[in-house]
């Protein structure tokens, strides 16, 4: 039987959805007795049943909100659960045999979209070609190839010539194979009967060519054309096992090379759409005509093409579409441009699903249990199968209804996802196949795989990694996460060595671990063993450390059974202070280190001369030397002063600058040596202040940055105590 529904194009299709409405239809003694006829009023281009899902879809035109989408009916309570944005005018749908994807034909554009059943999306457009002579070409009828999801044949047309006829195509995904039918006259219906082979009828000229096909890996291609075997302008050609049957009611058999036609529906009246019934021996008709009643619903017996029955509808508008099974309790649903109107045999007692878990699982090769609530009457799986409990081999989505006690079901369960996974490869452990490890000792066994597997260790333990402290042969093998346990990896021996493992070492430090550049501290590990390894790459028993660092070592036996760590022993070596230099001007010595100076006289410290400055009192050899953090300066350079009296200083100069010429400091003393601030300014040669500072004097000693000035001459005047002292000397800033 066909799982797609071909549509017939109707010029005064409504732009609109309407809001959902029921009504009820209650036919007397009718086909369906005291059956209820459900109307979901929305416009469509046409309808397919997916049983997977055990839902209606239907495709929308545009000019409406949800236009141009593919909308979900529950046929159980007429209710349009979600629409989704396919494309320009959406129509002739198709869908796989295991429920995956739905191919959708568009009118407004040349191309066939794929939509995902099961992550709802569409995820790929299939562009369908054009010619020269008749512009793009756009899909007239589709069907999935028997046994695959990603291969159809797809019949095409064009939207401006008569006849409109393209030919057919066969698509694998995207890709189109190179062999197609020729156009014009040629196959707009098709089908595949129940022994795989395409057939395909010519509905739009009076050629009425009834055609056997063959696809190929090439393509596909017409093997033979029976005219006159089906007449009348049929709009769709339906099969079921070696039977075709046609809307205009011809049955031809094609289980022979050359296909006979065994029987006619007569009387049919009108324009009819036609479904044949797969678990009874009907065939269903929905025909339409000008005169009243317009529309009836006839029933027809399979084997003798006798009409049983024949009921007028009432309430129906719109162009006549399609009519098709849903659930598998045969269940019938037709379809105009304006409504979807559901068939139902009876109301079942049963209102709510049945809860069954989303996800099953198993391993490739397997079947798994899938049972349902128990409890009631019956049990119809989605795949055709019945009973409360089914075991399935394959992937796919499953749903199950059960029956009331007067036998009428109930809406289907949520679906439940079966997936399959293979056996997972062998894992490996990482290191070597040898491992030897010491009494009291342990070595820990690494796997790595990929995904959500688990891991299970020949010694019962579970994880990617264990620790082991015994000897023997371990394996390990990865588990899906559906339970599919895979083989063992190779072995991993562990052998137990005659050593234990050595106490953890403690560090022995023979002198200070804080000492000054050039000095040197011992490391000493305990006596008696084999190997020494010292976290400085170092194997001796004992080290000389001259550098700032941590340092920890590790004993070891002669089969190398090694020690723990042990406790880190830290060493700071601090630098020495670079040699100092003296700088004199007249008695006033000053040493180029900032701090942590001590002058000497003729080699001998000079008590409480500590500062950065001494005056000297005394002519001899002056010497300075630099302590910072324990760690002492070279010498300076001797320097030979001889004293310069005081007396010889002219009274009118109680002020010095020095050194002169100055580059970035130069040091001001007052005669007096007091301790004072001052207001230090300095003027350039044609009387204008250049800098200006505030200048602390110690024991007569100031200091003043003047790198900042542009080399040339200068005056310096200095305001001490209310007075103006003005030294006219020459400082030069180079």
């Amino acid at each position: 039987m066909k799982r797609r529904r071909q549509t017939r194009n109707n010029s005064d299709v409504m732009q609109y959805i309407a809001l959902l409405a029921w009504s009820l239809l209650f036919v007397p003694n009718g086909v369906f007795g005291q059956n209820d006829m459900k109307r979901v009023p929305i416009d469509n281009n046409a309808m397919i049943y997916v049983p997977q899902q055990d839902r209606l879809f239907v495709t929308t035109p545009s000019g409406q909100a949800t236009g141009n989408s593919l909308c979900v009916i529950d046929p159980y309570f007429g209710t349009i659960d979600t629409c989704y944005f396919i494309g320009s005018e959406p129509g002739v749908m198709a869908v796989s045999e295991d429920g995956t994807y739905m191919y959708i034909g568009l009118s407004g554009a040349p191309r066939i979209v794929r939509f995902n059943l099961l992550t709802k999306a569409v995820d790929a457009q299939i562009n369908l070609g054009s010619s020269g002579v008749t512009g793009s070409f756009y899909a007239e009828d589709i069907e999935v190839l028997p046994g695959s999801s990603t291969s159809f044949v797809v019949s095409r047309r064009n939207q401006g010539f008569s006849p409109r006829h393209e030919g057919l195509a066969v698509y694998d995904g995207t890709v189109r194979r190179p062999n197609t039918t020729p156009g014009h006259t040629g196959s707009n219906s098709i089908t595949f009967a129940s022994n795989g082979q395409l057939f395909g009828y010519n509905n739009e000229t009076t050629e009425y060519g009834f055609r056997r096909l063959i696809i190929s890996g090439n393509g596909v291609s017409e093997l033979a054309v029976y005219p006159g075997l089906v007449n009348n302008f049929s709009t769709e050609i339906e099969s079921q096992g070696n039977r075709i049957y046609s809307s205009r009611g011809h049955v031809v058999d094609v289980s022979t090379p050359t296909p006979n036609l065994v029987g006619t529906f007569s009387n049919l009246g009108g324009f009819p759409v036609m479904e044949v019934s797969p678990d009874s021996n009907y065939v269903y008709f929905i025909t339409f005509s000008l005169s009243e009643p317009q529309y009836k619903f006839e029933k027809y017996n399979k084997t003798t093409f006798n009409k049983i029955s024949s009921e007028p509808l009432t309430g129906i508008s719109g162009g006549l579409k399609g009519l098709i099974n849903w659930g598998i309790d045969g269940k019938l649903a037709f379809n105009t441009d304006k409504l979807v109107v559901i068939m139902r045999n009876c109301t079942s007692l049963l209102t709510s699903p049945l809860q069954m878990p989303s996800n099953a699982g198993g391993c490739t090769g397997t079947e798994v249990a899938l049972s349902a609530p128990e409890g009631f009457n019956s049990y119809f799986w989605s795949n055709g199968a019945v009973g409360q409990t089914i075991f399935v081999g394959q992937h796919g989505q499953y749903s199950v209804r059960a029956s009331d006690s007067l036998g009428c079901l109930g809406p289907p369960s949520n679906i439940v996802s079966v997936q399959f996974d293979w056996p997972p490869s062998a894992p490996w452990i990482s290191g070597s196949s040898l491992v030897r490890i010491c009494q009291g000792g342990s070595v820990t066994l690494s796997t790595f795989g990929s995904g959500n597997d688990s891991y299970m260790w020949s010694n019962g333990a579970t994880g990617t990694s264990i620790t082991v402290n015994q000897p023997g042969q371990y394996r390990v093998r990865a588990i899906s996460p559906n339970g599919c346990v895979g083989n063992y990896s190779q072995p991993v021996t562990v052998e137990l060595l005659p050593e234990t493992v050595p106490p953890q070492p403690v560090i022995e430090v023979l002198g200070s671990t804080t000492f000054c550049s050039g000095d040197s501290v011992i490391l000493s590990a305990p006596e008696g063993y084999h190997s020494y390894t010292w976290s400085n790459s170092n194997g001796a028993r004992l080290i000389t450390v001259k550098n700032t660092g941590t340092f920890t070592v590790r004993v070891g036996t002669p089969l190398g059974c090694m020690s723990e760590t042990s406790v880190p022993v830290s060493v700071t070596v601090f630098p020495v202070p670079a040699q100092p230099a003296i700088l004199a001007n007249g008695n006033l010595l000053a040493s180029s280190a900032v701090s942590g100076n001590q002058w000497f006289l003729n080699g001998e410290p000079i008590p409480g001369a500590t500062g950065r400055f001494y005056s000297a009192s005394l002519s001899g050899f002056y010497s300075v030397q630099t302590t910072i953090n324990g760690c002492s300066s070279p010498m300076s350079n001797l320097y030979n002063h001889f004293v310069v009296s005081t007396s010889s200083l002219p009274e009118n100069e109680p002020m010095t600058a020095f050194p002169n010429p100055a580059q970035d400091v130069v040091y001001l003393k007052m005669n007096d040596e007091a301790n004072t601030t001052c207001e230090v300014f300095v003027y350039n040669l044609t009387g204008r202040m250049a800098h200006s500072e505030t200048c602390h004097f110690e024991s007569g000693m100031g200091r003043m940055e003047i790198e900042h000035l542009a080399p040339g001459i200068y005056w310096l005047e200095v305001v001490d105590r209310g007075q103006k002292m003005r030294k006219k000397l020459k400082l030069v800033k180079i």
